[in-house]
């Protein structure tokens, strides 16, 4: 099967411009049906407490759906760190349609990976004119538990829309390299362009084309020649320069993509400082992650979703190891590039892979499984012709056959395996310990499901244990204080409070830690450093409800009703709720306003019908009226 004879190294453009006969449907729809059984455990996952709140069913402008003010948002914000505007108009498409159920969100990701699945198989077969060797490739990236992450987790649909995108970018860039024209070249810059407004990593797809030009596509000659070069193809330098030269509209575009992508993960507080992390800890450490993606490529075991970067705990050892398999690699494919397929399936991997390889670290990762979406290509790529082409020199294609059939299956089964991790936050990051045990995003998340799922008491563990592993960083210490504010440990959680104020290296952002600050301190009865903490908070975030409700609680303690009021009434404004109406409703009882306040009363109880307390009031002051 593998090794037919349309596939040789020797021609690919040829075979590929004939068309595909029509059997070739069969591929494709196998291709769907496999993935979307395999995929099909997905649907009962959950949504996650890691970047879900912030992607989807906490987002206020993802929430309201698809609206024109929306859509302006979403390419104009850099809010979490990206410019991805595709990506937040899909998260708005997902909820309109799909409401806040995770199986619809879920769902659109798993016909996602399906779509790139079966794109992936029609470019490399268009472009190589192998059915089968671009069939398994497919099946590859169908199954191979890398993808999981990319799959299962609804906040990583960037990756899939970048993918889509890209790939639809090479099959154009095809057509236009075998018929070069303008308007073939728009439509490779507006694919180029969508991908890039999905998720910046495809920054390194002008790159990509120069291997594609490289093989299949056999745009360049050679470098270096080769025993079986004829004279003409020993000129690589001018046909790669004018290949370069071609590309330079698309380079443009990914230096803006470049610039914005750096401007909104600085603003955002992602990008790690030098002394946080080193560079020379950063070059060993993008060393192993090259390496560590290669090799779990091949043996995918020991998967987590968070892998802690080691920063100055860093082995150089293993960096070194590393570097010499990196090497070995790169030379053996130097030496074999004779067989086009080497040069270009290996340096994909290792390119595509620059832009999140830590150079610029972004969070505490060392690398992540979705990273390797895209570049995992290159790799099945050299291994499929390599393998095929071994297979008919030496004879066992049907051997062959039978080991690509266990290599898809012991992928499909480890898969499955993994999915199940994902099916909440507390067993997917019950998981990252079992295979990263000092990972503090591991410990950060179980300790936000549990104190979402209002268990206070163990989340408590969680979140001392996180602080623990790392105690300079801000966040760490307001969600522990959060947890001990939940138990009743008001003078511990006002501490942490104010260590978490201390360290925040982004001040700006610091609202809502100034405001459960507020509420601890109106618990402690310390009510004008409580206000004094509010006025702050509004200052640096005037659209969160809490801190306005918050401080009119204050303010209504304190006598101050003419001030309180006001505060209810914007909290209702930002987001109505039962507490907000109710404290509206008890300001207009004291003013006797009873009319008002029993208005107010069945608002709140429109919103909460088990509200007791806001029933009471309302018989009072209905038995006032009577009377």
């Amino acid at each position: 099967m593998i090794g037919e004879a349309t596939d040789q190294p020797g021609n690919p453009s040829a075979a590929a411009a004939r068309p595909l006969p029509s059997s070739s449907l069969l591929v494709p729809l196998l291709l769907t049906l496999g993935t979307m059984v395999l995929y099909n455990a997905a649907l009962k996952c959950d949504f996650l407490m890691h970047d879900d709140p912030n992607y989807v069913f906490l987002n206020k402008h993802v929430l309201q759906g698809l609206t024109w003010s929306n859509i302006g948002w979403a390419f104009t914000t850099t809010f979490f760190s990206n410019w991805h505007p595709l990506t937040w108009i899909s998260h708005m498409a997902a909820v309109q349609f799909f409401h806040l159920n995770p199986m619809g969100h879920h769902l659109l990701n798993i016909f996602l990976h399906t779509l790139n699945v079966v794109l992936l198989y029609r470019m490399l077969r268009e472009a190589t004119g192998s059915m089968a060797r671009s069939a398994v490739v497919a099946a590859l990236f169908a199954v191979h538990p890398f993808n999981v992450e990319s799959v299962a987790w609804i906040s990583e649909r960037k990756g899939l829309l970048c993918t889509l995108f890209a790939i639809l970018a090479f099959q154009a860039y095809t057509r236009y390299a075998r018929n070069p024209g303008a308007r073939r070249y728009i439509q490779v810059m507006v694919f180029f362009a969508l991908a890039l407004m999905s998720k910046p990593m495809a920054i390194t797809l002008p790159f990509l084309f120069l291997l594609f030009d490289f093989w299949p596509l056999e745009r360049i000659p050679l470098p270096g020649g080769s025993p079986a070069a004829s004279p003409g193809e020993t000129r690589f330098m001018p046909a790669f320069g004018k290949l370069l030269l071609e590309k330079w509209p698309l380079f443009l575009m990914s230096l803006g993509s470049a610039i914005v992508t750096t401007y909104a993960q600085a603003s955002g507080g992602a990008v790690a400082s030098l002394v946080s992390v080193p560079m020379r800890f950063r070059l060993g450490n993008a060393l192993q992650a090259w390496a560590g993606y290669a090799l779990k490529g091949v043996w995918p075991s020991h998967l987590a979703v968070f892998y802690p970067h080691p920063q100055y705990q860093l082995i150089w050892w293993k960096a070194f190891a590393a570097l010499i398999f990196l090497l070995v690699v790169t030379i053996a494919v130097w030496y074999g590039r004779g067989r086009r397929y080497l040069v270009t399936g290996w340096l994909w991997f290792l390119v595509s892979l620059v832009p999140v390889i830590g150079i610029m670290q972004l969070g505490l990762q060392s690398m992540a499984d979705r990273y390797a979406y895209i570049p995992l290509i290159g790799l099945f790529i050299s291994a499929v012709w390599l393998a095929s082409d071994m297979a008919a020199r030496f004879h066992f294609k049907r051997a062959l056959m039978g080991i690509t059939v266990v290599i898809l299956g012991g992928y499909a089964w480890v898969t499955h395996v993994e999915i199940g991790y994902w099916h909440d936050t507390v067993t997917l990051f019950s998981r990252a310990l079992e295979v990263t045990p000092d990972n503090v995003v591991a410990r950060r998340a179980l300790a936000t499901a549990f104190e979402q799922a209002g268990r206070p008491d163990l989340a408590l563990p969680q979140a001392v244990q996180a602080v623990h592993l790392a105690p300079n960083i801000s966040p760490l210490h307001r969600e522990l204080a959060d947890v001990l504010q939940d138990l009743g440990q008001i003078d511990n959680a006002m501490r942490e409070y104010q260590i978490a104020l201390r360290q925040s290296r982004y001040p700006q952002y610091d609202g809502p830690t100034h405001s459960n600050l507020a509420n601890a301190l109106s618990k402690a009865n310390r009510l004008p450093e409580a206000l004094a903490e509010f006025n702050i908070a509004i200052d640096l975030d005037n659209t969160e409800a809490n801190s306005y409700l918050g401080r009119g609680l204050a303010e209504y303690r304190m006598g101050r009703l003419d001030a309180a009021y006001p505060d209810f009434v914007r909290a209702g404004q930002l987001g109505p709720s039962a507490q907000s109406f109710y404290w509206i409703g008890r300001v207009l009882e004291d003013r006797n306003e009873l009319n008002s306040a029993a208005g107010a009363y069945r608002s709140a109880l429109a919103l909460t019908p088990g509200m007791n307390e806001a029933r009471a009031r309302l018989a009072a002051v209905e038995e006032r009226l009577r009377k």
